[in-house]
């Protein structure tokens, strides 16, 4: 039941309040001075204007009106209130609660044949109606509350299709025990109680048609079953003791759950299963006026309070238990309720204060759509807009709930190649996992940071394996070029120290003194071991430079071999691979490349080690427009004569990582090398870049790394089959675990099938 306590004069004169139709989905009620009828209508043009008698309600909808009347009802100085009737046959039927006590019983159908006032109930002594409310099963069944009496009831239950010899509908029950009686109010009676009390609220319960609860006298509240014959002189069937005895409105999505308010800003919810005493109460500033129940957004519970202009709108759990379950549920509605969400349905400019609310009604069938009520006598839509959750499904679409239904969106395909997840579900799916060797053909041609990431371990296995880098069996990590070269250890950049052999190019095998530069290399065992973690397996015992270069000449990587041997101080075989290079992009008729090649390598033939100044200039000149950078550090190289400690060379970025690193091991003297690495290591793991995982390891730094790279990448996957190699270091880290837990829960989703 609604509830109006304007006066006629002063600001309130305005006043109005706002009603949904029960029964047809697009009209709605306004009540006042005047009760007035209209039914929803769309907007041709936002705007477009409306007639005066119509409605604005929103910039796309309008009430047109179809009914009214104001000669019957007058709204007082006292209290009024209307309840619209819940019946398919009269579906704009009303009654109306007067000062008198009298309830007027109106239809205001589109047919003008029908008389408009139909009947008129009431207690015997005059005293004013609090409280209106419809039966929603039973509709001819109307509960109205009224003031106290001393020898009358408060709280009456009138069967209207006793009220006049025109019934209003035709099917109906007969009060239980009841007799003829002489009077028709009397006869229309079917239940009463609270004799000398007050009734001030009164509402049924949707799932049970002979059921109500009323809020009586100053703190009670009682739940009637109307089916008992002697209800009426026996105890109500349940029974709170408590001041919440206003505003009754029972939950339509949770029927054992209805809410209450008292004098000030007190809300108190409860469960009609464990009634002795409200399950949770909250407190807001101001008095509330109004609850209401949202019945499409289940929990949810509109709060009015007075002077302010705008809901609250508090979203409460719904628990299932049983009237035996002894549960406090304060601290779970209080883990729940972590927000209250206040919502203005107005957008005015802040020179003008927003109106105050009056009324609040929500539609039993459009989701979240409700109609609010100001003290300027305006009505407005109001949509409550849910939080959207979203999920991604195992086949990359992205899943959303949008008020009762769950949608889909799937990505282009582009796009699901380019996300990670799709990534990691085709590699595992391909036999993505902790071998070496299997995940290096499966990257070959995919993706060459990884492949490089995966040969390094396969190296770093085997150059384990032959003994030439000891194990770390107290920590189990597996070192990179940082420690091996003892970065961890520096030395003064340009100090001697014992550890390095200095060796000149006369030294070598296979060396022509007459066609080297003249400035020295280094060598030590442990550098040895870091030029095999780079990738120079040359250097290792039963391996030839040669065989290495025609490896690389056979995956046609022909700059790169004439680079190396040209740092090797063989620059006659750098030529070599260059012509190799140029035949093979005649046969493949790339002539422009071909012809590239063969000026390299005739600019190269013409290099000795004394300087030439034409020859420095000319390849100076030529050097900044070659697009390999191979064959530009090969000239930085040869032009540099050892000065600047090869600074060119070593900054040629686009060249590998670790060929760089292979080129420091064996240019650069202990201080020189060792600040080098430290240098680039902390780039790389600032960086997170997993190619300059061989400078770290699988040490601390390492995982640095690996955490850097998954922040960037999202690519968990590597990181773990990574970190993997090493689980029993690997597993002291808590990052770790967190990368193992989160693949195995992707795993057990969408990809157990690959690991069964």
């Amino acid at each position: 039941a609604c509830r109006c306590s304007a006066a006629m004069s002063g600001q309130q004169s305005n006043k109005i309040e706002v009603l949904w139709s029960p029964n047809n989905d697009g009209d709605l009620a306004t009540y006042g001075s005047e009760l007035k009828l209209y039914t929803v209508r769309e907007l041709e043009d936002e705007g477009a204007g409306i007639p005066p008698t119509d409605l604005k309600l929103s910039p796309r909808h309008y009430g047109h009106r179809i009914g009214s009347l104001n000669s019957e009802v007058r709204c007082m100085p006292v209290h009024q209130c209307v309840a619209w009737q819940p019946s398919n046959t009269q579906p704009h039927f009303f009654a109306i609660g007067q000062s008198s006590g009298k309830a007027l019983l109106t239809n205001l159908g589109l047919d003008a044949t029908t008389p408009k006032l139909k009947s008129v109930l009431g207690p015997r002594g005059g005293r004013p109606c609090t409280c209106l409310a419809w039966n929603p099963s039973e509709s001819h069944l109307l509960a109205e509350g009224l003031e106290k009496a001393r020898n009358d009831s408060s709280l009456i239950v009138w069967d209207i299709s006793r009220a006049s010899s025109e019934p209003v509908i035709a099917s109906h029950r007969s009060r239980p025990g009841s007799e003829q009686n002489t009077s028709s109010e009397d006869s229309a009676k079917y239940f009463d109680f609270g004799h000398a009390e007050v009734t001030s609220a009164v509402a049924w319960f949707p799932n049970q048609s002979n059921c109500l609860v009323a809020g009586m006298g100053s703190r009670f509240l009682r739940i009637f079953d109307i089916r008992d014959p002697a209800s009426q002189t026996q105890p109500p069937k349940a029974v709170a003791n408590h001041k919440a005895i206003y505003g009754l409105c029972v939950d339509p999505s949770s029927p054992h759950q209805l809410a209450s308010y008292a004098d000030g800003g007190s809300v108190y919810i409860w469960d009609t299963r464990q009634f002795a005493r409200p399950s949770y109460s909250f407190t807001r500033t101001g008095s509330v006026v109004r609850l209401a129940w949202m019945p499409t957004r289940p929990g949810c519970l509109s709060v009015l309070l007075t002077e302010a202009p705008y809901l609250h709108l508090i979203d409460l759990p719904s628990f299932t238990q049983s009237p035996e379950t002894q549960v406090d549920t304060a601290d779970l509605y209080m883990e729940h309720l972590t927000s209250l969400c206040d919502r203005c349905p107005y957008i005015t400019s802040k020179s003008k204060p927003l109106p105050r609310l009056t009324g609040v009604a929500w539609h039993t069938k459009w989701e979240n759509i409700g109609l609010t009520a100001n003290s300027e006598g305006g009505v407005q839509e109001l949509q409550v807009f849910d939080k959207m959750p979203l999920s991604w499904t195992a086949n990359e679409s992205l899943v959303y709930a949008s008020s009762k239904e769950l949608l889909a969106a799937a990505p282009r395909a582009t796009e699901v190649q380019m996300d990670i997840s799709a990534m990691m579900k085709d590699r595992v799916q391909h036999g993505y996992g902790f071998d070496p060797a299997t995940n290096m053909k499966l990257l070959h041609d995919h993706h060459q940071l990884l492949y490089e990431v995966w040969a390094w371990l396969k190296l770093h296995q085997e150059v384990t394996g032959q003994g030439l880098l000891p194990s770390d069996r107290t920590k189990r990590s597996l070192q990179g070029v940082y420690t091996v070269v003892g970065a961890d250890r520096p030395v003064a950049e340009g100090q001697a120290t014992n550890l390095s052999k200095r060796v000149s190019w006369h030294e070598k095998e296979g060396i022509i003194p007459a066609e080297v530069p003249p400035f020295p290399s280094f060598t030590n065992p442990l550098r040895q071991t870091a030029l095999l973690l780079c990738g120079w397996s040359f250097v290792a015992e039963g391996h030839t430079l040669e065989d290495y270069l025609k490896r690389e000449e056979m995956n046609e990587h022909f700059e790169r071999a004439a680079a190396i041997a040209v740092f090797q101080g063989h620059v006659r075989r750098g030529i070599a691979s260059l012509k190799d290079g140029a035949s093979v992009a005649l046969q493949q008729k790339n002539t422009a490349k071909a012809s590239l090649l063969n000026l390299i390598a005739l600019a190269l033939s013409g290099y000795t080690p004394q300087e030439t100044r034409l020859w420095h200039e000319t390849c100076s000149t030529m050097k900044a427009q070659l697009q390999s950078p191979y064959l530009r550090a090969a000239f930085n190289f040869l032009c540099s004569n050892g000065r600047d400690g090869f600074s060119i060379v070593l900054n040629e970025t686009e060249m590998s990582l670790q060929d760089r690193v292979a080129f420091a091991c064996t240019y650069l003297d202990d201080g020189q090398l060792q600040a080098y690495i430290s240098r680039l290591t902390l780039s790389v793991v600032k960086g997170g870049h997993i190619d300059g995982l061989f400078l770290t390891g699988l040490t601390a730094e390492g995982i640095t790394l690996l955490t850097n790279y998954v922040n960037q990448t999202g690519d968990v996957q590597t990181a773990c089959l990574v970190a993997g190699q090493v689980m029993q270091f690997a597993m002291k880290e808590k990052i770790v675990q967190a990368w193992f837990q989160g693949y195995d829960i992707m795993i057990e989703f969408a990809l157990h099938h690959c690991y069964i």
